[in-house]
């Protein structure tokens, strides 16, 4: 690993954590000039190592956690530009985040008032287990509702929407724009990896609609339905697990992973999620996955169940994919396609994302070959109905 990269999952530790980081000491190469500056600056790595931080960072969406990092580093250690460059993105972060929580406290009483239940997942619920939640990166607002409820939670976030978006009828998903932020609908939370993955997840899913089946969360004076923790623990693996499998996964999604197992470590019902995982078939990609955070994000072995030590060769495949992808594979630099028809777009990213299960064949060998069959079919379904 290159002292850019240390550093970057020094800092990424530190914020995730709030642990003093362990810097990396940079190798001084170059002119003996070049040495004596780099002795100079008590071995801050040069300001290129930094620029390659930060791009990280952007390209990770892990921005305030990397800021947070860099406060706890010796003064002067951190270069001044660099500096004012993380506040300025945690700013707007925190800003965002400000936004999203607005809008979550405008909608959610609408779908109450329509006698319309609905369970807030992911995004903001997660933040909350981060030491810091407004520095989490947000994205999209993701509500569950349950199916027989889903077209009349279509009607009340139609009512209140900018604009719509394609509606993929296999999934119950539909999503509306209300300003510059998304709003997604889930009447189901199925994946594109299976029957056997998504039975599972439609079981978890009504056991949220259940008497005292989910928590709540109070967002801006809004009593707010958040998921169960034992949903947590499956559901956030199994979504990452679709982002890698199908599309692109970055490492906020698995630091959201980590701050969720540590936060309700205790609380985690480990004998159902140990039978869940096994009816799913994926338990070596769990420990795979569970080896990163210990072994990349600091997560101790003990909050990682079902850690496997053995997998340390398969963690460092995942991050090299992730380090070349990006959070959901937008660092692939890949023309805009919107105005291509249909067709052309749906097989572009069926090549792209059929390279990807050929290389993490390499890392799972007979699951990728499971899986891009069940892409695949699922995929051709969907096509054949234009979604």
């Amino acid at each position: 690993m290159d002292t850019a990269t240390s550093l970057f999952f020094a800092l990424l530790r530190s914020g995730l954590w709030g642990t003093e980081p362990e810097l990396p000491m940079p190798s001084a190469t170059g002119t003996p000039a070049a040495k004596d500056k780099a002795g100079s600056q008590g071995h801050s790595p040069d300001i290129d190592t930094w620029k390659h931080v930060f791009r990280l960072a952007t390209e990770q969406t892990v921005t305030g956690l990397i800021t947070d990092g860099a406060a706890a580093c010796p003064a002067g250690y951190v270069p001044g530009a660099v500096s004012l460059r993380l506040m300025s993105s945690l700013v707007a972060v925190e800003k965002r985040n400000a936004a999203v929580n607005a809008l979550i406290a405008k909608i959610i009483p609408l779908f109450d008032k329509a006698n319309v239940p609905t369970v807030l997942v992911k995004g903001q619920a997660v933040a909350q287990c981060y030491r810091k939640p407004e520095g989490r990166m947000p994205g999209d607002i993701d509500l569950i509702v349950r199916p027989e409820d889903y077209e009349a939670a279509k009607a009340v976030l139609s009512a209140t929407a900018d604009s719509t978006d394609a509606e993929s009828a296999d999934k119950l998903h539909f999503g509306a724009m209300i300003g510059d932020i998304e709003v997604e609908l889930h009447g189901t939370v199925h994946t594109s990896l299976g029957g056997r993955i998504n039975d599972i997840l439609d079981s978890a899913q009504a056991e949220l609609f259940s008497p005292d089946g989910c928590r709540t969360l109070e967002i801006n004076g809004t009593t707010v339905r958040i998921t169960s923790i034992d949903f947590d623990a499956l559901f956030i693996f199994v979504h990452l697990l679709q982002h890698f499998y199908c599309g692109g996964l970055g490492l906020r999604q698995l630091c959201d992973w980590a701050r969720v197992l540590h936060t309700h470590r205790a609380q985690i019902d480990l004998n159902l999620l140990e039978s869940r995982l096994k009816q799913m078939g994926i338990m070596s990609e769990w420990q795979a996955f569970a080896t990163f955070l210990v072994h990349y994000l600091g997560l101790p072995e003990q909050e990682a169940p079902f850690y496997n030590s053995h997998a340390e060769v398969k963690a460092a495949k995942l991050w090299k994919f992730m380090e070349e992808v990006g959070n959901f594979g937008k660092k692939r630099r890949r023309r805009d396609r919107c105005g291509d028809p249909y067709l052309i777009r749906k097989v572009e990213s069926f090549f792209l994302n059929s390279k990807d299960f050929l290389r993490h064949a390499g890392i799972f060998p007979l699951d990728s070959v499971k899986f891009f069959w069940k892409y695949f079919t699922t995929g051709t379904r969907a096509a054949l109905r234009g979604e």
